[in-house]
């Protein structure tokens, strides 16, 4: 099965249990191998914050949305004086939070 970029972007994105994410904005292709690597992801109720959903995670996608691992949940990145800082996360968690491009 094919799927186009203009259904991807856009296209809401939730976990197997329903939590939504958002919706896809962005993703990232491998231009040597034509694959796509990851998926950027805003909105949902993670308000403005941005997900980057590896396509390991990736359980489905669908022309009305695309369902990623239960385990993908919220990383937040801070920025404090143009120094980025993590905080501590479980291993559990696989998604990444870009800070916000303003």
């Amino acid at each position: 099965m094919y799927i186009n970029a203009k259904i991807i972007l856009g296209l809401p994105v939730e976990t197997e249990n329903g939590q939504k994410l958002g919706k896809v904005i962005d993703f990232d292709l491998d231009i040597e191998s034509h694959i796509i690597k990851s998926y950027s992801v805003e909105g949902g109720f993670l308000g403005s914050k941005k997900l980057i959903i590896s396509r390991s995670q990736v359980v489905l996608i669908g022309n009305e949305k695309m369902v990623v691992k239960d385990g993908v949940v919220k990383e937040e990145i801070k920025e404090k004086k143009g120094i980025i800082v993590k905080p501590k996360v479980e291993p559990a968690l696989s998604a990444n939070i870009i800070k916000n491009k303003i």
